[in-house]
């Protein structure tokens, strides 16, 4: 009842109290751990473990009389009791995962080793008795959870090296141990499953002792995935801490395997390409093939780019193959970008009849927004920088040449449509751009950009948005220093007085913190200025 209570925040208060005071009535009463676990281990198959409340008993116990443990086990062995009923005993009878947890597998470990002492022509080992009673994969499991606890991690990482051994002596090889741990049923949880990591320290031991085999991670995995679904995986463990680490180790091992298997980039990218929408983007996993295959080879993204071209790989092809079907917003990432900067430059080289524009390729397949945007992010990196800014001066002249005005850019990057978030776009500064290349373009047409705006917004709306855009960082926070610069101008020139814009910004329904409001702060600066 007390485990049960423990559970749940509404019982877990009076659960706590009455279990203080029941370990405290078993030591009133004298009892031993023993003594305790043999009247916890009055349970039926099924029921809740009370695996814990021996363990915080047991941690009681040796506060007081630290002799305890080898106490206990003096008395085990004095009277008898089997490794069967020392099991029973030590786990009250319950699962694998409960057996490695604190003081048990220390009490277990004791045991054996008292045991070994007493009885040294009948010598039992811990990892026999565990994996006699659990099997290999439950034994690799707990071990592996019990290596993260600090009580019970050299133990453990003894019984796993212990476990390494065994195979070892008993010939496994790696495909053996595979499946002796059931990973061969595992799916796409693979690393989901702890045992993946002995197997893979497994393989370290066994390649190290068979120098030459022909073993190794991928071979064997390959038996079982294809390499985009090993490469969506990887990317999958990645997310998450706990197999994050051995995500990483087979992801080394498959980049190196298609590395000695001579595979080019281009033939790594339609091996990723074999993907249905909606799954996991491989992108970066492309990316650092990529990079493992330009440290060894530098010569690589001419020679891809010009297979492609003698291929005749169209345009749509090439898009489907650099951005392996994905969105806009990974394609401007590193490698990608410049890799299609290269491709568009090879392809005019070697067809100047048929020259094609990186913008263009991108806006026909991305829209102008997509783009505009994907280009501001680019220039935020370093790696994209120089070639998103020179993309960006592309779309700012191809818009001047098609005679856009700003109004029809503002709604070409639908700012129209961000209603009060327009400050959050990163495709404004775009728009801002446009704005001072159209008035240098057209001087006698000039605008600013207040007056786009003011055929959008209501004047009201508009002042509110400027002030809390001016309280923000960066690019926003000068656009709208400039727009509200543009409009304090407008109103002067214009005579609107105070008053009018007092009345303007409903300032009387500020309340009694008015002074500190920077929509009041704004109007008392407005004042200034009217003078």
């Amino acid at each position: 009842m007390i485990i049960v209570a423990a559970k749940n925040s509404k019982t877990s208060d009076a659960g706590k109290r009455v279990e203080t005071e029941l370990l405290r009535t078993w030591f009133n009463e004298m009892k031993t751990p023993t003594d305790i676990l043999r009247l916890l281990n009055r349970r039926k198959p099924g029921q809740t473990s009370l695996a814990p409340i021996w363990a915080k008993y047991s941690d009681l116990f040796n506060k007081v009389d630290p002799r305890f443990k080898t106490d206990m086990l003096e008395d085990w062995l004095k009277k008898g009791l089997i490794t069967e009923d020392t099991f029973k005993l030590l786990t009250l009878g319950n699962a694998a995962d409960d057996l490695l947890n604190g003081s048990m597998l220390s009490a277990w470990v004791t045991y054996i080793k008292v045991f070994n002492q007493e009885n040294p022509t009948q010598k039992m080992s811990l990892l026999a008795t565990l994996t006699a009673r659990f099997g290999d994969e439950a034994v690799s499991t707990m071990v592996e959870t019990a290596k993260r606890a600090p009580k019970t991690k050299d133990i453990a990482s003894k019984v796993q090296a212990e476990q390494i051994q065994n195979w070892k002596k008993l010939g496994k090889n790696p495909d053996d141990v595979f499946e002796l741990l059931k990973l061969n049923t595992a799916k796409s949880l693979l690393f989901d499953q702890p045992p993946v990591n002995t197997w893979l320290k497994y393989m370290d031991d066994f390649r190290k002792t068979n120098t030459g085999s022909q073993f190794s991670t991928i071979a064997t995995l390959r038996k079982i995935y294809t390499d985009d679904e090993l490469a969506e995986m990887i990317l999958i463990a990645a997310k998450n801490s706990k197999t994050s680490d051995a995500g990483k180790r087979v992801e080394t091992e498959l980049l190196r395997t298609w590395f000695n298997e001579m595979k080019t980039p281009t033939d790594i990218l339609r091996l990723l390409n074999r993907r249905t929408p909606g799954q996991t983007s491989l992108a970066s996993i492309w990316t650092k093939y990529v990079d493992l295959f330009n440290k060894v080879d530098p010569r690589f993204k001419t020679d891809m780019l010009e297979d492609w071209l003698k291929k005749g790989l169209i345009t749509e092809d090439t898009f489907k193959l650099l951005t392996l079907g994905n969105a806009a917003d990974d394609l401007l990432n590193g490698s990608m970008l410049s890799a299609w900067v290269t491709y568009i430059k090879v392809f005019n080289q070697e067809n100047p009849t048929q020259e094609m524009s990186l913008l263009a390729t991108l806006t026909a397949r991305f829209g102008d927004e997509a783009v505009s945007t994907m280009l501001e992010a680019a220039k935020k990196m370093p790696k994209t920088a120089r070639i998103a800014n020179s993309v960006q001066k592309e779309q700012i002249r191809h818009w001047l040449s098609t005679k856009k005005l700003p109004d029809d850019v503002f709604v070409l990057l639908k700012l129209n449509t961000a209603k009060t978030r327009l400050f959050d776009q990163p495709q404004l500064n775009t728009w801002v751009r446009y704005v001072d290349a159209f008035n240098d373009a057209n001087p006698a047409s000039k605008t600013t950009l207040f007056s786009t705006l003011t055929t959008r917004y209501n004047e009201a709306t508009l002042a509110q948005m400027l002030v809390v855009a001016r309280t923000s960082r960066g690019s926003a926070r000068t656009t709208a220093i400039r727009i509200q610069a543009e409009q304090t101008k407008f109103w002067l020139s214009v005579k609107r007085t105070p008053d009018d814009i007092f009345k303007m910004l409903q300032l009387k329904k500020l309340g009694t913190n008015f002074l500190t409001n920077p929509i009041f702060l704004a109007w008392v600066k407005y004042t200034d200025d009217f003078r």
